[in-house]
């Protein structure tokens, strides 16, 4: 755990220094394991999903942006448990003519996963006890994102997400995954570099 904390608080000070601008972003929606993408918009379950984290801005020119971004992910889904993880997305985003811009995101991180269902251990006793066991996984998604940005900055956005997690199990090697989410971005820091005294 101390590890952990010690890379998140460390790619979030790497990103702070280079950074043009800082947009904090959330984001809350529904996720379905799937076989193909784009095949979950006509399912009529909702398992929610909650991602919120920050949104680096590098590069912007002639309209086009390189941003990073660092992200932290839940969701619940009542047959395959809670999950939980932290990831980076690298994208590029194009501004048409205000308000509307459209963003490619490439992510890849850590996934874990604690079963809905009650597992059970035998002990050194020879009994049963209840256990809780945390499932490790990497993540990568691919996402496209539709926003609309007002003029003080602070835009909303709808997004498809098509994630590939891997190794889930020793029957299922590999799970893929969509999520459809609804979000917004608030920005933090304006672009400073760009500033003329």
């Amino acid at each position: 755990m101390t590890k952990t904390l010690f890379i998140i608080i460390s790619l979030a000070i790497l990103h702070c220094s280079f950074a043009q601008q800082i947009r904090f972003r959330f984001a809350a929606g529904d996720r379905a394991a799937t076989i193909y993408p784009f095949t979950h918009a006509f399912d009529n379950k909702l398992y929610p999903v909650i991602q919120t984290g920050f949104e680096y801005q590098y590069y912007e020119k002639n309209r086009f942006c390189l941003n990073q971004s660092l992200v932290f992910h839940y969701n619940y889904h009542p047959y395959l448990g809670y999950d939980f993880g932290i990831f980076s997305e690298a994208s590029g985003s194009y501004k048409f003519k205000k308000p509307f811009y459209i963003q490619l995101n490439l992510g890849v991180g850590y996934l874990g996963e604690l079963p809905a269902d009650k597992t059970y251990k035998l002990n050194g006793n020879g009994e049963y006890i209840e256990v809780r066991p945390l499932h490790s996984m990497v993540s990568t998604s691919l996402s496209l994102m539709i926003g609309y940005e007002f003029e003080n900055g602070f835009s909303i956005f709808s997004s498809y997400q098509y994630a590939i997690e891997f190794p889930y199990n020793r029957i299922v090697g590999i799970l893929p995954t969509d999520y459809l989410l609804l979000g917004m971005k608030v920005k933090l820091v304006k672009n400073m570099k760009n500033e003329k005294p």
